[in-house]
């Protein structure tokens, strides 16, 4: 799929003209960028700026074609879908946004709609504009109010569009402006917003586990030890509590730079002769780096060496930045209080030569893979690895004791999908933290409570704005037969069979026509009050087994093969709720039929077998027409 582009129109006086006709216009001349319009595919992005505010957000319904507006000019004619923004956004809190934490670098660089001094840029027309920037303008500054239940259930029979309600939510709860009209394009989004890594998504099972989803042990084939592995719950937290972490995403940054600088002293150690000069002025030499990536350090006036160990290096690393120490001129005392113990000497020459060459960073090669930047917070949530990963997690239990450095009304939000929460031992999944996941129980609410974990003995809490999202087939397990500690602690939302979206799905489709699509909605109305009083509400059928339907034909295959299967799972040889549900096996047009009536079953008997009961089953027809009958029969619909 090509990549989706970001715009910003200045549409001016012509907004309302233009929203009203459903599209942007502008003369085919070489003026203002106006030739800019031939660039826009469809499903691009636009932000409409008109009148010193953002007024709306769009998604290109079709390429540029050559037209007329309401005013009756010829020119470019592009048509959008426009989602109107119930406040719109004013200049003044527009360059409030990016004029904070270098917000103003993720602009373009050329051609930006707005000016250096953060004003509205009136020497153009059609502007490109970056994913960042968009992140960050309509994603992290809480302009559009969030009140919602960090915790919610889609619950429903089968095939209601659970899921897709989920997808269409998650996308809503991260970036909120963005036009949800069109399925192709939600879809769309959610599938960019779990590359990114804003949205998780996992099936509950029966065998899952609070060690795969919390923490856990997993044995480490390079050690050959046991060792606590975090679960994707757990990763998730850490993650969504380090985006509202402002002042930390420097020192994240700083610590894996600093680490890039050591692990190459490590990797080119016998290339290289390291000479690490001490406080006062002697040399100090490594000799050589241990299995761990230790460092061995001897000084020639010395016949004893020293370890500096790679883990100590950094928490005095971190001690310095944090502390905001000036290495060179501040006593030797402080490496003590950092990390204690004694080679105080040695780590202070290693640290020093470390911190200088960072400030040379042009002379070292960084790991592109291990290098975190302030952007993590808009876009490459995916691509944290796990060093990168520890980095943050530490970060993150280290401020836990100071929630007041978390700011989550200027921040992301995270989404955990969990589908089929209910086929999961909930109890024996989420352990003790089920109290957690209330929402004012989570960082950043005032009843915010953390707890140790049993594995790794490490603090842990639900962040704010991490939001889990579940769905519950109602056919597998009701409402009432859920965890009590679940329930309580979940917001529901009944999702249940709508003849409306299969009427507007199927009008939408060529050759199917009005009486044909009417039809099918009686078919699926009627079934389904059958389903409702024969058993339960809970078993009807969903609307998306017919959204399958392209042509007329296709009717067989969702009703052989869709319909009947599950209608014979809720009804198991129990033919007598199925011949009330789908036809007497006595009557003319029937999908039931008794295999007394067929002729290989004749004269199965020497004597006629009319006292045996002979088995019944459900009838499978192939005809369009024949299937057609049988239903219009079966089902009393009556003919216009």
């Amino acid at each position: 799929m090509i990549e989706r582009k970001y715009w910003w129109v200045m549409q001016g006086k012509n907004f309302e003209s233009e929203k009203e006709g459903g599209y942007i216009f502008a003369p085919d001349d070489d003026q203002f960028s106006h030739k800019s319009l031939k660039e826009l595919k469809i499903g691009d992005l636009i932000i409409h700026y008109a009148l010193k505010g953002i007024k709306a957000i769009s998604l290109v319904q079709k390429e540029y074609v050559v037209g007329v507006n309401s005013k009756g000019e010829k020119g470019l004619l592009v048509n959008v879908n426009y989602n109107i923004l119930d406040n719109p956004i004013g200049i003044d809190k527009i360059a409030e946004i990016f004029s904070r934490n270098n917000n103003a670098s993720k602009l373009p660089e050329k051609y930006s709609p707005l000016t250096r001094l953060l004003t509205a840029n009136s020497n153009g027309y059609l502007y490109n504009f970056t994913f960042e920037a968009y992140f960050c303008l309509f994603c992290q500054s809480n302009l559009k109010n969030k009140n919602q239940p960090n915790n919610t259930i889609y619950f429903g029979p089968p095939g209601t569009g659970k899921t897709y309600n989920l997808f269409s939510k998650a996308v809503e709860l991260i970036d909120p402006y963005f036009p949800r009209t069109q399925k192709t394009e939600i879809i769309r989004r959610y599938d960019e917003l779990r590359n990114m890594g804003f949205i998780e998504f996992s099936t509950f099972h029966q065998s899952l586990s609070y060690e795969e989803f919390i923490e856990g042990l997993r044995y480490d084939v390079n050690r050959k030890i046991p060792v606590v592995k975090d679960g994707l719950l757990k990763k998730l937290s850490v993650i969504s509590s380090y985006l509202a972490l402002d002042n930390s995403r420097n020192i994240v940054k700083s610590e894996l730079n600093f680490e890039n600088v050591y692990d190459y002293i490590v990797e080119t150690c016998k290339e290289e002769q390291y000479v690490f000069m001490a406080k006062s002025g002697i040399e100090q030499k490594l000799v050589y780096t241990t299995s761990e990536g230790n460092l061995k350090i001897q000084s020639p006036s010395a016949l004893k060496s020293y370890i500096v160990s790679k883990k100590r290096l950094m928490r005095l690393y971190s001690y310095v930045i944090e502390k905001n120490i000036d290495v060179e001129y501040e006593s030797i005392n402080f490496v003590r209080d950092a990390i204690g113990g004694a080679n105080a000497t040695a780590y202070w020459s290693v640290l020093k030569w470390i911190m200088d060459r960072l400030k040379e960073s042009q002379g070292i090669e960084e790991d592109d893979d291990k290098t975190i930047d302030n952007d993590i917070d808009t876009y490459k949530l995916a691509k944290v690895d796990e060093e990168v990963y520890e980095h943050i997690k530490r970060r993150v239990l280290e401020e836990l004791n100071h929630k007041e450095n978390f700011n989550f009304n200027k921040t992301n939000n995270v989404v955990l999908i969990l589908d089929e929460i209910n086929r999961g031992n909930i109890s024996k999944i989420f352990g003790e933290l089920i109290s957690l996941i209330e929402d004012d129980k989570r960082l950043g609410m005032p009843n915010y409570i953390n707890i140790t974990l049993p594995y790794s003995q490490e603090s842990f809490t639900l962040p704010s704005n991490l939001y889990i999202l579940g769905t519950m087939n109602t056919s597998d397990r009701s409402i009432a037969l859920m965890d009590v500690a679940l329930r309580r602690r979940f917001s529901f939302k009944e999702v249940m069979p709508d003849a409306e979206i299969i009427k507007e799905n199927l009008m939408s489709k060529n050759g199917l026509g009005h009486n044909y699509v009417e039809f099918i909605i009686a078919v699926f109305k009627n079934l389904n009050k059958r389903i409702e009083v024969l058993v339960d509400k809970n078993y009807q059928i969903g609307h998306s087994y017919f959204l399958k339907i392209k042509k007329e034909s296709d009717l067989i295959g969702v009703w052989n093969q869709e319909i009947i299967p599950l209608v014979q799972e809720y009804f198991f040889n129990d033919w007598e709720k199925l011949e009330l549900l789908l036809g007497s096996d006595k009557s003319d047009y029937s999908f039931i039929i008794n295999k007394n009536e067929l002729t290989e079953y004749q004269d199965l008997f020497f004597s006629n077998g009319e006292d045996l009961d002979y088995p019944k089953e459900i009838k499978i027809i192939d005809d369009l027409e024949d299937l057609l009958k049988t239903l219009k029969y079966v089902f009393k619909i009556n003919e216009d």
